[in-house]
C-alpha cells in the first residue's frame, strides 16, 4: 500500500484499529468505533421484531463486553427514525447518564428510552430506573446490562424479582420472555451458527477482504508484490467468500470449536481474530520498512494467516486479550502433536 503523505487513514488502519493489543478492550466503546461495517445477527432481527410489540414494555440485552448491545440500539434507533448510525450513535453518546428518549417513535405512538450499557457504570440509581421502566407505559424501555449488574440492582427489591428469574430461567431453560419483560442473552450468540446461510465470520469476511474499493491504495503500491497483508487478504479471498471457500471454512471451524469448548466469543473477539488474519499486525508502514531492510523476501512467511492462526508469534500477555487468541493456542497441532502417535497413524495400512 502507497504511504501517503496526508497520513489520512486506510483500511489496514481501520483492521489493526480492532485488535486493542496495548488498548483496554473496556475503553473500546460502540461510539468511537468504526461504523461502516454491517453486521445482521438474528438478535438484531428479533429486536426489530419486539419493539412492533405493544406489549412489550421492557427489553434487557445482557451479555459478555463486547457483544454490541450498544451497537444494537444503534441499529435500532437508526432504523426508527431513519437517521444514519453515525447520527444514532451521537444521540446515543449525548443521552443523560447514559439515558436517551425519543417520543413517539413506535407505531404504537409509544415513545423508546435506551438506558445505554450499564456496565460502564455511568448510570446512577439503577434501581429507580428499572421500577420505571416496568411502570412506565408511555415508552418501551431497552436496558443494556451484564448479569452482575443485573442481579445487584435487583437484589432486595420484590418488584424486580421476576427479572433475576427470568435471568436463571434463560440459562436454565432458555427462556426469553415473561410477560411484558424480554431478556435477550448475547452470551447465546454464535459467531458461526452450523445452521445459518451465513455466518457472522463471513459478512465480516466478504465487507473486508471483497471490497477492492477498501484496497484501492494497494494499486501501485511499490511493495505490493513483498506484502504479507495483502497476500492475505487474497488468500482469503481466493474465488469469494462463500461456502466453497476451504480457508474460511477453516477459519470458522476453528471459531465453532472454541465455542464448543464452552467459551464465549464476543463479537469484538472475532472481530479482533479477523482482522488479525488480515494484517498481522503490521502497517504499511510496518511492511515499506521491512521490505527495504530485507529486500531477499524471506521475512514474510511469519505473516501470512496461516501461521498466525494459532497466536503462535504471540507472547502470553498478548494472547489474554482475546480469548479467541488465548484459546487457540492449545488448539495448535503443531504444539499437540505427539510424534510416536502420529507414525502409527502413518504406518496403518
Amino acid at each position: 500500500m502507497n504511504q501517503q503523505k496526508d497520513k489520512s487513514p486506510t483500511h489496514i488502519d481501520a483492521l489493526n484499529a480492532y485488535q486493542h493489543f496495548d488498548t483496554n478492550a473496556q475503553n473500546l466503546y460502540f461510539e468511537s468505533s468504526n461504523l461502516d461495517l454491517n453486521i445482521k445477527t438474528k438478535t438484531s432481527e428479533t429486536l426489530s421484531h419486539l419493539v412492533q410489540d405493544s406489549k412489550v414494555q421492557t427489553i434487557i440485552l445482557t451479555g459478555d463486553a463486547g457483544h454490541g448491545k450498544t451497537h444494537l440500539c444503534g441499529v435500532l434507533l437508526a432504523s426508527l427514525t431513519k437517521e444514519t448510525l453515525l447520527q444514532a450513535a451521537q444521540q446515543l453518546k449525548e443521552g443523560d447518564q447514559g439515558i436517551t428518549k425519543i417520543k413517539d417513535v413506535l407505531p404504537d405512538g409509544r415513545g423508546i428510552r435506551f438506558v445505554k450499557d450499564l456496565s460502564d457504570g455511568q448510570v446512577d440509581d439503577l434501581k429507580n430506573i428499572f421500577q420505571t421502566a416496568i411502570s412506565d407505559t408511555q415508552y418501551l424501555t431497552i436496558i443494556c446490562a451484564n448479569d452482575g449488574i443485573l442481579r445487584n440492582t435487583c437484589n432486595g427489591a420484590d418488584d424486580l424479582t421476576h427479572i433475576v428469574k427470568l435471568l436463571d430461567d434463560s440459562v436454565l431453560e432458555g427462556k426469553m420472555r415473561e410477560g411484558q419483560l424480554v431478556l435477550l442473552n448475547l452470551n447465546h450468540q454464535s459467531v458461526v451458527p452450523s445452521n445459518a446461510n451465513e455466518t457472522l465470520v463471513s459478512q465480516v469476511l466478504k465487507q473486508w477482504v471483497e471490497d477492492d474499493e477498501k484496497w484501492a491504495d494497494c494499486e501501485g503500491c511499490q511493495v505490493a508484490d513483498q506484502c504479507p497483508i495483502l497476500e492475505n487478504r487474497n488468500q482469503i479471498r481466493h474465488n469469494g467468500i462463500n461456502a466453497d471457500n476451504e480457508r474460511v471454512t477453516g477459519i470458522e471451524i476453528l471459531l465453532r470449536t472454541i465455542e464448543q469448548l464452552g467459551i464465549t466469543i464476543t463479537i469484538r473477539d472475532m472481530l479482533f481474530y479477523l482482522s488479525y488474519l488480515i494484517t498481522g499486525s503490521l502497517s504499511c508502514e510496518d511492511v515499506h520498512q521491512m521490505a527495504n531492510k530485507e529486500p531477499d523476501n524471506t521475512w514474510q512467511w511469519q505473516y501470512l494467516f496461516q501461521q498466525i492462526a494459532f497466536a503462535s508469534n504471540l507472547d502470553e500477555e498478548k494472547r489474554e486479550k482475546s480469548n479467541v487468541l488465548f484459546t487457540v493456542r492449545k488448539l495448535d497441532p503443531g504444539q499437540r502433536a505427539v510424534r510416536e502417535v502420529d507414525d502409527q497413524f502413518s504406518d496403518t495400512k
